[in-house]
């Protein structure tokens, strides 16, 4: 009994300090936007406020927020003491998912490198949430790399000899009548899988933001068979079981040469309010006709019939004119959405304006967007098209610039990248 009580006044001032440390951290969190914020000052000024920015995260870091549950490892909790501990996982994990989406991917990995034990409560935390879900998310994309990974890549003389038997056939089954119509109407109808985009044979797989590599486990007796090469990056590693399969990078300036991979998964990770540098080194690191596939909340997108970014850009500026044409490659996103809608279904999530920044980057969409779960969005893009904001932007004069690229048609840019960011929502949380 005394071990029980102990326990439970333990417990119950950890508790006390995690709500004390968030009303701080908040506070502290609210000053330093403020101060940023604010105009620039003079040179005195301007050092205090650097100085004082640097506050907030060292408070963060060294508070007892971060801490582990301590382990009792002789005594078996109680009912009650273990939906007590559930509690506090889940508030530790709320605390820091709001924490990692109000602040830069820089930010965030001096706090997981300062605080190690920030890393794993997070995950553990996570890893509580998943458990409660239909689905999660990054298991389409598992079953996505299995069912296109069997499938052949054929060569140019292979497609030129397929192409000339269709032809082929196609003259044989004219001379039948309708009967031979219908065949090749049958033909055209079936589903078609296309293969993974590899680079000599191999498939490189960037997971940036892995978070337990639970991909890159997942697929790993496949490596061999498929022909998958895998590079897992998050924050940090943990000490999860998949911790040697994670490179411990800040997704926003890999250590990776251009070109290099042939898909980038962003599943959840997009967080931070530099998630665009992420899409950009992206785009730098894939090779032309690589793909990108991105997983998130459907929560942290508008609803369709609100006024998109581009729209609130031309009212705010006093611009009137027709609507910008969409290229023939590109899906009609809003349109599918609006029609889902009309059907009889709850308002749709719009992604439109994450596909407008998407293909400013230099991606199109491969597909229709999957829209089907209620709680994720699914998109696969592909780079096919030369950025025409951000970093990946290429100069005048370089070589393969004006021969061998597919341009925008519009290269104008009407949204300023602050404003840009703000398609897509951070995940904040109400004060319990």
């Amino acid at each position: 009994m005394p071990q029980f009580r102990a326990f439970n006044k333990a417990l119950g001032q950890i508790l006390k300090d995690q709500r004390r440390a968030r009303r701080r951290a908040e506070q502290k969190y609210q000053e330093n936007f403020k101060a940023e914020a604010a105009p620039k000052r003079s040179d005195e000024a301007q050092n205090q406020a650097a100085a004082s920015s640097t506050t907030p995260l060292k408070d963060i870091t060294q508070s007892n927020h971060f801490e582990q549950i301590p382990q009792f490892n002789n005594i078996v909790l109680t009912p009650l003491q273990q939906s007590m501990k559930s509690k506090l996982v889940s508030a530790r994990f709320r605390h820091l998912n709001q924490t990692l989406y109000i602040i830069p991917s820089q930010q965030a990995s001096k706090l997981f490198s300062s605080t190690p034990g920030a890393y794993n409560s997070y995950h553990a935390g996570f890893r509580a949430q998943v458990a409660v879900w239909p689905q999660n998310p990054i298991e389409q994309f598992i079953e996505d790399v299995k069912q296109r990974g069997s499938v052949g890549t054929k060569t140019q003389t292979q497609l030129w000899r397929q192409e000339r038997r269709k032809g082929r056939e196609k003259k044989a089954k004219g001379a039948q009548g309708d009967q031979g119509d219908e065949e090749n109407i049958m033909e055209v109808t079936e589903p078609k899988i296309d293969p993974l985009p590899r680079t000599r044979g191999t498939c490189g797989i960037m997971d940036l933001g892995c978070g337990d590599a639970t991909f890159h486990k997942s697929l790993l007796p496949f490596a061999r068979s498929l022909d998958l090469k895998f590079h897992s990056v998050d924050l940090s590693q943990g000490d999860g079981p998949n911790s040697s399969l994670i490179d411990v990078d800040d997704i926003a300036s890999l250590p990776l040469p251009d070109g290099s991979a042939d898909i980038a998964i962003f599943c959840l990770s997009l967080m931070g309010t530099n998630w665009i540098s992420f899409i950009e080194e992206a785009n730098r690191t894939l090779r032309w006709g690589g793909e990108c596939w991105v997983a998130e909340i459907k929560s942290r997108f508008g609803r369709v019939g609100r006024e998109s970014l581009a729209e609130t850009s031309r009212r705010q500026a006093g611009k009137r004119g027709k609507a910008e044409d969409i290229d023939d490659g590109e899906l009609n996103v809003g349109r599918v959405e609006e029609e889902s809608r009309d059907s009889g279904g709850k308002e749709e999530t719009d992604v439109g304006a994450f596909v407008d920044v998407m293909r400013k980057r230099g991606f199109q969409l491969k597909e229709e967007v999957d829209l089907r779960n209620k709680m994720f969005v699914w998109m696969r893009y592909v780079k096919n098209v030369v950025p025409v904001k951000g970093k990946g932007v290429p100069k005048v004069g370089e070589r393969g610039f004006d021969r061998k690229t597919k341009f925008l048609d519009n290269a104008k840019d009407e949204v300023d990248s602050e404003t840009e960011a703000t398609v897509l929502k951070p995940c904040v949380y109400k004060t319990r």
